[in-house]
């Protein structure tokens, strides 16, 4: 049984088809990346899983459960978590506050039993060990508002992973980033277990290739093609339709 599973979804905005007759599924422990150019339905496809959206047609299935019509804080708890494009942190609180916010809701939702002073010392613990894989420790207790791009992204990456996810939809973690802070970002969503599955959004197609073992192309609203990167670069479809005529993936890292 997928982990996640898309039939059939769809999402009409009046005349417009912005999601047309999608069908997914998705691994535990896979490291899956949906690229397309700007319209092709990436983003309205993320909303839909995480019920942001009503669909117009198909469902959403999620650990065996359908979750098309379920809100998004319910599908959150059921272990699915998610990053955006516009950077969502707490901005006025510290690093370490940020972190130690989210493992507390999770535990309060999870052991309601426990006294506070129980959660407080695991969180705190738990947020020491999240700030060193996420390379924030020397800037824990600085406001996150303060800090740089790049570490604000990384921040909200580890806000996904406080609630303890099985899955993280990633929207465009390295967008707007430097080559360094890019590398960072690669470099972390590798350290992260494969217990945790990823699935990301991205148009960095070196940021693709290095962290995907699979790859679905959209193309104004469908899927043009599915597969390893390798099938994928060697699709003549997707070549003429996302990178130009007999232009490769590789060939497109290297310009």
């Amino acid at each position: 049984m997928s982990l996640l599973e898309i039939r059939s979804l769809t999402k009409e905005f009046g005349h417009l088809t912005a999601v047309r007759h999608v069908n997914l599924a998705i691994s535990a422990g896979e490291r899956h990346a949906i690229i397309g150019s700007n319209g092709a339905g990436k983003t309205s496809l993320f909303h839909m899983i995480t019920g942001r959206l009503r669909p117009t047609l198909g469902s959403v299935h999620f650990r065996g459960v359908e979750i098309t019509a379920l809100p998004p804080h319910r599908i959150a708890r059921m272990g699915l978590a998610r990053s955006f494009q516009i950077t969502n942190i707490f901005p006025h609180l510290s690093v370490r506050e940020n972190l130690r916010l989210g493992f507390q809701a999770q535990r309060r939702r999870r052991h309601a039993w426990e006294t506070g002073r129980s959660i407080l010392a695991e969180t705190a613990e738990r947020a020491a060990s999240l700030l060193e894989l996420l390379n924030l420790s020397i800037v824990a207790d600085a406001v996150s508002g303060t800090l740089s791009y790049g570490d604000q992204r990384r921040l909200e990456i580890g806000l996904a992973l406080a609630v303890d996810p099985v899955l993280i939809l990633l929207d465009e973690p390295t967008a707007g980033m430097s080559l360094a802070a890019t590398h960072e970002i690669v470099d972390l969503l590798r350290q992260i277990s494969r217990q945790v599955t990823l699935l990301l959004i991205e148009h960095d197609i070196d940021v693709v290739l290095k962290l995907s073992d699979r790859i679905t192309v959209m193309h104004q609203g469908a899927i043009l093609a599915q597969g390893t990167p390798a099938e994928v670069e060697r699709n003549s479809r997707v070549q003429d339709a996302y990178f130009g005529s007999a232009i490769g993936l590789a060939a497109e890292t290297s310009a």
